[in-house]
């Protein structure tokens, strides 16, 4: 803010008063960022050594800045476990007051009007997203949109080795979770066609993926070695021959009528109609490949590495965490229904998600009794759950039918 004052000689400005911190008056001007709120009365001088001098006074009145809720997202919680967050607001004038104003929070969840706090204990997984509005005590208003993932987690059931992995049935309503023995246990609409359970091995289970109709499923073991159940049909295998590294995953092809294995060295084998598109075989790789997704659209594929780096082969580049530092390696990928993008998920239970792939939540807040082993998509939600090596199953955007 510009003084200025007119005479002969031209005369110099004083100012008097209580400025607020922050801000200064020099060389004719009133400027800085105010470090208070409030009123301030000050005087300008005008004098040019003949008399009278000039005054004026005014008043500078600085407003809170404008209310606005602070908090930009929630942590997940558990079903069933106890949960405890707080929403925070900045600017404005205290105390503030808080409602919840469209949608619900998560059944079981409240919010505490004075203080902002959510709390309580989930009693569903069911996805929830609402806004909340903040009063401060002008009645000015801020509201925000959030959204609280509830995982539904549990205890292994009757699975009795490591559980390594877990794939989705086509309707979207349930889900294999398989261990490293070969016992195969179903969830929701998933059926079971069978298991290794009591078959000698020569090398353990390192995934399950289902058919497209979801009448059956392959186990694949690290040597190579596919073992089929119901109407998934045996086109090949690795079994017996010798490996550069261990198979760390199967993808079936879109009409189930082939599928890729591939290696932990980024080797990719191709069985049916499955086609090759290129590997990662011949690379020299920071970290080990551990997962592969395919892209229904071009028929192409994906390979990610530990260190979350993608490589793609006949499919579009939607990102990768290879050039970040992450808290935990990455154990899987999982592609959206129309391969226009990707989930990697880590062992910790964080989620990157690149292309089209929206991102539900995590379980990276979360108290894991075990590393996350692999991740599965809800095709009809783009939604997705996790599972740890102790068959605990979270679940974001997607319904929980139980663990083990």
């Amino acid at each position: 803010f510009g003084v200025t004052a007119t005479g002969n000689p031209v005369p110099s400005i004083a100012e008097s008063g209580t400025l607020p911190t922050g801000v200064t008056f020099s060389g004719g001007t009133l400027s800085g960022s105010p470090g208070a709120t409030g009123a301030f009365p000050i005087t300008f001088t005008a004098a040019n050594g003949t008399a009278p001098d000039a005054t004026q006074a005014f008043t500078l009145t600085v407003d809170p800045p404008p209310l606005a809720v602070a908090t930009t997202s929630l942590p997940g919680a558990i079903l069933s476990v106890p949960y405890s967050t707080a929403i925070g607001a900045t600017g404005g004038t205290s105390p503030y007051s808080w409602s919840v104003v469209t949608g619900s929070l998560p059944s079981g969840l409240s919010l505490d009007g004075a203080t902002g706090a959510i709390s309580g204990t989930p009693t569903s997984t069911s996805p929830s997203a609402f806004t909340v509005r903040v009063s401060d005590a002008n009645a000015t208003q801020a509201t925000r949109v959030f959204s609280i993932a509830v995982a539904g987690a549990a205890n292994r059931g009757l699975l009795t080795s490591s559980v390594v992995g877990i794939a989705s049935t086509p309707d979207g309503n349930g889900y294999w979770v398989v261990d490293s023995s070969g016992d195969v246990t179903p969830h929701g609409t998933a059926h079971s066609f069978g298991s290794l359970t009591g078959h000698p091995l020569n090398a353990p289970i390192v995934r399950v993926m289902a058919t497209t109709d979801g009448l059956g499923y392959w186990l694949v073991g690290a040597d190579g070695g596919i073992f089929t159940f119901g109407d998934a049909r045996f086109f090949g295998s690795m079994g017996g021959q010798r490996l550069n590294a261990p198979v760390v995953a199967l993808a079936p092809t879109g009409d189930s009528r082939g599928y890729w294995l591939v290696g932990a060295d980024g080797g990719v084998f191709t069985f049916g109609d499955a086609v090759f598109h290129g590997s990662t075989g011949g690379f020299h790789l920071n970290k080990p490949v551990v997962g592969v997704a395919t892209d229904v659209t071009t028929g192409g594929y994906w390979l990610v590495a530990s260190d979350g780096g993608v490589f793609s082969f006949g499919a579009p580049f939607h990102g990768s965490t290879g050039a970040i530092t992450l808290n935990r390696p990455i154990v899987g990928i999982a592609a959206t229904s129309d391969g226009g993008g990707y989930w990697l998920a880590a062992s910790d239970g964080g989620i990157f998600n690149g292309g089209n792939a929206p991102f539900r939540g995590s379980a990276a807040t979360f108290s894991l009794s075990r590393p996350v082993v692999g991740i599965a998509t809800n095709q009809f939600t783009d939604g997705y759950w996790l599972v740890t090596s102790d068959g605990g199953i979270y679940t974001f955007a997607a319904p929980f039918f139980g663990a083990g």
